[in-house]
């Protein structure tokens, strides 16, 4: 159990947001008929450890970044997640820091997003069986929704999900997994 992806959002001067724009793509949209600009966002993404992002975007006059805190530390996130919450903050921003100099400290940082993982080996025939059974819970109110192998209860606030995360790392990245940690993967997945 820990925490996998975090989102954060701080709000920039104009001045601030001029000097990060300037490592940011330019995405804008033009009515030729009109010349009126239809939108205009910088977005941009910054390298991170084994084919990890972290995602900077803008919204009004802040800016939202965010990253799996596990990628960055472990290079994964099938295990292993990171359990302090100041110490996941402080990799997430400190990246930002490293690409853009200071732009605040840890504890001003807005908190929009947190992944917080729980993970089992239930074996490929436990997890199918126990997300079959979910289709037909109740969770305080709210109606089970599937998508592919998995299941979730959105609502307002937050949304849970449940779903096996070997199937999803056999269909995007197992074998950039495999070819990092050869032996880890190995002895996970006879063990499932």
């Amino acid at each position: 159990m820990g925490y996998d992806t975090i989102g954060l959002s701080y709000p920039l001067t104009p001045e601030r947001m001029e000097q990060i724009n300037q490592k940011l793509i330019k995405k804008s949209a033009v009515d030729n008929a009109t010349a009126e600009q239809l939108y205009e966002f910088f977005v941009g993404d910054l390298e991170g450890s084994f084919d990890n992002r972290i995602s900077l975007r803008y919204r009004g006059d802040e800016l939202c970044i965010e990253a799996s805190v596990a990628k960055i530390k472990n290079g994964h996130n099938c295990f292993d997640t990171p359990q302090d919450w100041l110490a996941s903050v402080e990799l997430l921003v400190g990246a930002v820091h490293a690409e853009f100099g200071y732009i605040a400290d840890v504890t001003q940082w807005n908190v929009r997003r947190i992944d917080y993982v729980l993970m089992h080996n239930l074996g490929a025939k436990g997890v199918s069986e126990y997300l079959a059974s979910l289709l037909f819970a109740d969770f305080l109110r709210r109606k089970c929704h599937s998508y592919g192998d998995g299941v979730y209860y959105p609502s307002r606030a937050y949304t849970l999900k449940f779903y096996c995360k070997h199937t999803e790392y056999k269909k995007n990245s197992f074998k950039k997994l495999e070819n990092r940690f050869p032996e880890l993967v190995h002895e996970a997945y006879i063990k499932s």
